[in-house]
């Protein structure tokens, strides 16, 4: 009896981590991983074999389990979309913990005329439904889940990373967006569908740019959508409970969450109707020509 083929493994070098990835016996996730990035470098090193991986995607007989300073070793993922999915959660606290200057803060963001209008919020709070919906009526995504904020001046940086959306979809979801997601299929599992945004509507990673306005979400069952003003002492708060860079010193933490809410436009959105709401944002944040470079 032939003894079993051992499947393909093949380690990944990622520019910005100084440990490489292993991907152990599931090296056909390298597509995967790629079609998911968007300006991250990414190359294959060969003769690694002897490397101590930051990351490791290991297949077993269940699935795929990952094995991180971030893993629970019980959790194996049977979809490959779902394995990357969970995998891409420990791409960005390694970019975040090897740039220790870095904040990252969990919220969505899109690019205006005026900067960028960010919804610090917590999961499953609709940040990233939103934002797809602005997408879909022109904004251009900056990040639809986490986005890093720069040491020296304060800008958001681009994760680099295509929206993700939990399905199925909500019975609500607009003709408008459910055209636009259709024209831009992803990988997808049974859990997530993710979305192949064209060149101008995703920012690549390590793109910069800064923050307008700070935008806390307020879902209604009905009722019209509005805006209205949100104190600094409130912004402030939700700021820094959604800020999970632990490598920064708590006083400069705050320091630096105090500059960026002083600096931009502080709203809270409350809404029913998704349509309504991304005219209610357009409205104080016009949209930039989609004529872009």
């Amino acid at each position: 009896m032939r003894p079993p083929v051992k499947a393909p493994s093949v380690f990944l070098n990622v520019q910005g981590l100084p440990a490489p990835i292993l991907l152990d016996g599931c090296a056909s996730l390298e597509g995967e991983i790629r079609a998911l990035l968007k300006g991250w470098p990414v190359e294959r090193l060969e003769g690694a074999e002897g490397a101590a991986p930051g990351i490791t995607i290991k297949k077993n007989k269940q699935g795929y389990l990952r094995l991180s300073d971030w893993s629970d070793a019980s959790v194996v993922f049977a979809h490959p979309v779902d394995a990357v999915c969970d995998f891409l959660v420990d791409l960005v606290r390694a970019y975040i913990r090897d740039n220790p200057p870095l904040l990252c803060l969990h919220c969505a963001a899109v690019e205006t005329q005026a900067g960028l209008v960010v919804f610090p919020s917590s999961y499953a709070a609709g940040k990233s439904t939103l934002a797809m919906h602005m997408a879909a009526a022109g904004a251009r995504l900056f990040a639809d889940d986490v986005m890093p904020l720069r040491k020296e001046d304060g800008h958001g940086v681009a994760p680099g990373i295509l929206p993700r959306l939990r399905l199925p979809l909500p019975a609500e979801t607009s003709r408008v967006l459910g055209s636009f997601l259709k024209q831009r299929p992803g990988k997808s599992s049974q859990r997530f569908a993710y979305y192949a945004m064209r060149e101008d509507e995703l920012a690549a990673h390590g793109e910069a740019a800064p923050v307008a306005g700070l935008v806390l979400l307020d879902r209604k069952n009905a009722g019209l959508a509005g805006l209205r003003e949100v104190g600094m002492a409130e912004m402030l708060k939700s700021t820094i409970l959604r800020n999970f860079s632990h490598s920064v010193p708590g006083i400069e933490v705050l320091d630096r969450l105090n500059a960026l809410v002083a600096g931009a436009r502080r709203l809270r959105l409350t809404y029913s109707s998704a349509e309504q709401a991304v005219e209610c944002l357009r409205n104080a944040f016009p949209f930039k020509d989609k004529a872009r470079k």
